[in-house]
């Protein structure tokens, strides 16, 4: 009896790693960089966005700690880190070419809530707050929010439908499937050093949430 019920959990155990998100392996959702429609809050928007979401999205505090309020565990899991391919979008937001892509995703509890992408010029890795050269696995915000010198433009935002990258992605973390994903974007100055953060909510975020308001 003791081997069967080993074996019986041995199977269970396995079923669960089948099913978790292979993070290492990921399908990047904007190898060729990311250009969007985006808009801000004064704009008529085509799609309306929906009213749990929109206080999220231009909730210009500490998506950080907002995160962090509505679970046990807040963590970050860095997807990849380097000098990529950009979108001519993306480089127009900058003087210079020379700039290093960070993306992450931001986790509830181990669910991926949102998927992060900034950019940062070499200048401001080389000028403003040295935190940033060492992020790791630590959330953006612990650093942006926490420099007095920081300043952030307006908050625009746009909405993919689920024909775009970023949904090959959502299924490969396991996510419910959705007809389009909203997310935002903004610049962050250091010392008046920029970087530009975009965050998509992932489908089945707590911010479609209307009991999370």
């Amino acid at each position: 009896m003791f081997a069967i019920v080993t074996l019986h959990q041995q199977h269970s155990s396995n079923l669960k790693l089948a099913i978790e998100p292979k993070f290492q392996s990921l399908t990047m959702p904007f190898e060729q960089g990311l250009t969007a429609h985006w808009q801000s809050i004064d704009h008529d928007f085509i799609d309306p966005i929906p009213s749990p979401l929109c206080d999220w999205l231009f909730d210009s505090a500490s998506l950080t700690n907002r995160l962090s309020k509505q679970c046990h565990q807040f963590s970050v899991r860095v997807i990849s880190s380097g000098q990529y391919q950009l979108s001519q979008q993306e480089r127009d937001l900058f003087s210079t070419d020379d700039i290093t892509c960070r993306e992450v995703l931001l986790l509830c509890d181990g669910v991926p809530q949102v998927y992060a992408r900034t950019l940062i010029p070499k200048k401001t890795l080389e000028h403003a707050n040295q935190r940033l050269k060492t992020l790791g696995n630590t959330s953006l915000g612990e650093v942006l929010f926490k420099d007095p010198s920081m300043r952030r433009s307006t908050i625009e935002v746009c909405n993919l439908h689920n024909d775009s990258a970023l949904n090959a992605m959502s299924q490969q973390l396991l996510l419910p499937a959705t007809n389009q994903v909203w997310g935002r974007r903004s610049m962050f100055y250091l010392q008046d050093f920029p970087l530009s953060v975009t965050e998509f909510f992932l489908p089945g975020s707590m911010a479609y949430n209307k009991e999370l308001l």
